[in-house]
């Protein structure tokens, strides 16, 4: 076997496929699994896995490394905890096609919805590009990892349709345009298109792929499978049980009439509507029975927050009374926030949303007189001094000139009986990292090994074979990425090594490491030793190599 380039020996091999885990090795030779055998002989440059679990690459379909990826092409750390494919572009949100001039608005949008800010974006994503094909162009060399690439309905209605995207559905020639436009693009590489019922601009309007109707939706999701893919990822609306069911029915009627894959996000367990996620489930099940295929995408971990009123903090996005504040910058939200007048709209509001409000609690403060609430809950402070949830949110943050450090913990998916089962479910898909996104406010990688540690090693709510299956080769099947997600012979060597003994997503960490030396939080994972892409080693036991072998899928 002279052309083997790279051997992986004494591996436990659990392949993606649900099959029990076996003693054995892999050769590589270039890009590709050469052989999968119990003793291969060769000589080739050779890790000795020493019994640690050899797997597929994991896969992340839900992600927003679309701005990372132009000025950081191994999306750190994400390849660290060993992923070796994600798919961005999510959320009707993508960095293309985008018409010259316009990019302001999409910077905007993005700043708004994924928390990145417009500044990063004025030093890093240059908007040398117009088509979705030169988007990938421009991407393309040097990437660590592979990518694929969703075309945003908010950015195609944009394209084609100008500042009407945000006011009214298209007409017979526009959603002409659109399908010719979202083909080209599929031709050029994208990997599928992302719809939204739910999100909302800078300045707390709808996006524009809120104001397309369903004959417009069906249409794209039509171009998106005559085109060779199948993916049409949707958003729908947060906390409303109500208007989820109505938009699960139109992705239940868009995938029976295209023959689409549809992804709806999220599917949550949220304490003030409990059941929520399995009736969700049972319904996607029914849809499949009736010839239709809508997935629910999950999340494995709690959703905790680290956020300051300086900066931004998802759930005060969600209502427009504070979300029109949090858009401006500090000087104007100060001002604002000491308004007597607005403070009690602000008080109503939030006390009308005060669920997402009951985890929070002072993590550090600035001035000495904020000192005493540091580990102490909102909810204690209001009842211990009078004052409104609101109120006193707002006097700590006034105090330290809307720097104090407030968290969340344990706001979702934190019921392990109920997720375990939400991570099993047939009609669920673990992938709802948002990966890229909201990073000033929590490290949103290390989902995959979280998977691992908690819910196979801690919990023993899923076998090892399971949880590799779930996270590789389920999505890469469903999602149409082709000869990835399994160890097997022909396959991409797409590969990862770790100690399922001691794999952990790791501690968070706050990082000065972005353009104009932004925050972030990150964490870096425990117990994976090497990482493989494309049949190159990426990382290995801490490190990075020279390896680029990325490309897009």
């Amino acid at each position: 076997m002279s052309d083997i380039t790279l051997l992986v020996k004494n591996a436990r091999i659990v392949d993606g496929t649900g099959s029990d885990a076996w003693t054995g090795d892999v050769a590589i030779a270039g890009d590709r699994i050469a052989d999968v055998a119990p003793d291969i002989d060769a000589v080739a440059p050779t890790i000795d896995a020493g019994g640690q679990v050899l797997a597929p690459g994991f896969i992340e379909i839900h992600t927003h490394y679309d701005p990372q990826i132009c000025w950081d092409r191994l999306a750190t750390p994400v390849i660290e905890h060993g992923t070796t494919t994600v798919v961005f572009g999510n959320c009707s949100l993508s960095l293309a096609p985008v018409r010259k001039g316009e990019d302001p608005h999409l910077t905007r949008m993005f700043s708004k919805i994924e928390d990145i800010e417009p500044e990063i974006f004025d030093s890093a994503v240059p908007y040398s590009w117009e088509s979705f094909g030169e988007y990938l162009d421009h991407i393309r060399p040097g990437l660590g990892l592979n990518v694929g690439g969703l075309v945003g309905h908010t950015a195609l209605r944009h394209y084609v349709m100008g500042q009407d995207a945000q006011k009214r559905a298209a007409t017979d020639v526009e959603l002409d345009a659109m399908c010719g436009v979202l083909a080209e693009s599929i031709q050029d590489g994208a990997f599928g298109l992302s719809l939204s019922y739910a999100d909302t601009d800078a300045d707390d309007l709808p996006v524009a792929s809120c104001h397309a109707d369903e004959r417009e939706r069906i249409a794209l999701a039509k171009t998106v499978v005559d085109n060779g893919r199948k993916l049409v990822e949707c958003v729908r609306a947060f906390v409303d049980p109500d208007l989820q069911a109505v938009q699960l029915e139109e992705q239940a009627r868009i995938s029976k009439a295209s023959g689409a894959l549809c992804a709806v996000t999220p599917v949550l367990d949220l304490p003030q509507n409990p059941g929520s996620w399995l009736r969700d489930l049972t319904r996607m099940e029914e849809i499949r029975a009736e010839g239709g295929n809508v997935i629910g995408q999950v999340c494995p971990r709690p959703f905790d927050f680290n956020f300051r009123l300086s900066r931004s903090y998802f759930p005060l996005l969600m209502i427009p009374s504070w979300a029109l504040i949090m858009v401006r910058p500090v000087a104007e939200r100060i001002a604002r926030f000491t308004d007597s007048a607005l403070r009690k709209q602000l008080a109503a509001d939030m006390a009308a949303n005060s669920t997402s409000f009951q985890t929070v609690f002072v993590k550090h403060a600035v001035s000495g007189d904020n000192r005493k609430y540091e580990g102490r809950y909102l909810v204690e402070i209001a009842e211990d001094e009078g004052k409104s949830l609101a109120e006193a949110f707002l006097d700590i943050s006034l105090r330290d000139d809307l720097e104090t450090d407030f968290a969340t913990e344990n706001s979702q998916y934190v019921n392990l009986d109920n997720t375990a089962a939400m991570l099993s479910h047939p009609q669920a898909q673990i992938g709802a990292s948002d990966g890229g996104a909201h990073v000033a406010q929590f490290s949103s990688t290390g989902d995959c090994p979280y998977v691992l540690e908690q819910f196979v090693r801690n919990h023993q709510r899923m076998s090892l074979e399971r949880a590799v299956s779930r996270m590789t080769g389920e999505i890469a099947e469903s999602n149409g990425i082709v000869d990835r997600g399994i160890i097997a012979k022909g396959k991409f060597a797409d590969l990862v090594l770790f100690d399922p003994d001691t794999i952990a997503r790791g501690d968070e960490e706050q990082v000065y490491d972005l353009p104009c030396d932004k925050p972030r939080f990150i964490r870096h994972p425990k117990g994976i030793d090497s990482v493989i892409v494309n049949g190159q080693l990426v990382h290995r036991q801490g490190s990075y190599t020279e390896a680029r072998p990325g490309v897009i899928v």
